[in-house]
């Protein structure tokens, strides 16, 4: 049975024509299929970022997005019945001139997500509010956001290790390092275990990290936790200084985080340096600063009032991992 039409038949312009228009479609799809993974992961992350801004124990939450000029806003609410605290009052301010880090707006860890590059000099980040000696706090959380490929120690996010507790990115043999002092003021360092695997020993590796420090005066088990990349770690006590009689569990027996007989009653905190900082402080003043300088890439900062359980470390990691 014959066909009733004839069959078509393109010319040589005709199918360079459509070779050339299907190589524009790729060209015009490939991109958008190969971000579709980073969109993603930033989506997945706001969402996150949404929900835990609103946790009544989020103090301090500073996320980088400004992107350009000096301020960078503490996105925490706050508890709703608390009526005497104010986000702006703990907004954080990079410091003066050439002590300034470097926004980064297309360099973060999502996509198009802006961060702050610090040259491991004198680059830094004041947080405004200061913590009086009164303003005991029985339970806390700071975690931090990074990248680096310095392998010496560096600082993440201090309020004055000798005062209340700090947070570093490389500590003791390379892994990251939690440090407290309590209201006995005895102050109680931890870091990664040499028993550790080797992915949480080496976190100068150029890659997206999440280091968090946990404690609870309260809490069953060991009541100190080290967290790296949502994941609770084997940590080895460094050192203990002052009167710290407490276990290794439970360094300060019991005791509420902040030191009770300071010098002066007031301490401010630094990221990306140590802090010695009596009084809010951005000009980089070497009595204030205490090195060693983080060099690198910090992109959030988060300080809680209680303890995260385990789980939650895992979503906070979950959520914002690249």
């Amino acid at each position: 049975m014959e066909s009733s039409g004839d069959a078509r038949c393109f010319t040589l312009t005709e199918l360079l024509v459509i070779i050339a228009v299907i190589g524009v479609i790729i060209a015009m799809t490939i991109p958008a299929v190969m971000s579709a993974p980073r969109m993603a992961a930033k989506s997945r992350w706001l969402s996150y970022s949404r929900t835990i801004r609103n946790d009544p124990a989020l103090h301090r939450y500073y996320t980088f997005e400004e992107g350009e000029g000096v301020d960078s806003a503490n996105l925490a609410v706050g508890r709703s019945d608390d009526v005497a605290y104010r986000a702006d009052t703990y907004d954080a301010l990079l410091a003066d001139g050439s002590h300034r880090p470097l926004w980064i707006g297309k360099g973060g860890r999502l996509n198009k997500k802006s961060t702050l590059y610090f040259d491991g000099q004198d680059d830094f980040v004041a947080m405004r509010g200061g913590w009086h000696t009164r303003d005991k706090w029985p339970a806390a959380t700071v975690a931090a956001w990074f990248k680096t490929s310095k392998a010496t120690p560096q600082i993440l996010v201090d309020n004055d290790r000798s005062e209340a507790w700090r947070l570093t990115a490389v500590y003791g043999s390379g892994g990251a390092g939690w440090h407290t002092t309590s209201s006995n003021s005895d102050t109680h360092d931890l870091m990664v275990a040499s028993s550790a695997e080797a992915r949480y020993k080496s976190l100068s590796d150029g890659k997206w990290h999440l280091v968090v420090g946990t404690y609870d005066k309260e809490g069953s088990g060991n009541r100190k936790r080290l967290f790296v990349d949502g994941f609770e770690v084997p940590v080895a006590q460094l050192t203990t200084a002052g009167t710290a009689t407490g276990s290794f569990s439970d360094p300060h027996d019991g005791r509420p985080l902040r030191s009770t007989a300071p010098m002066i009653p007031w301490c401010f905190g630094y990221i990306g340096v140590g802090s010695n900082a009596p009084m809010f402080n951005s000009s980089g003043l070497s009595s204030f600063t205490m090195p060693p300088w983080f060099e690198g890439f910090i992109d959030e900062v988060l300080v809680f009032k209680r303890a995260l359980a385990p789980g939650e470390v895992a979503e906070m990691y979950a959520a914002g991992k690249p």
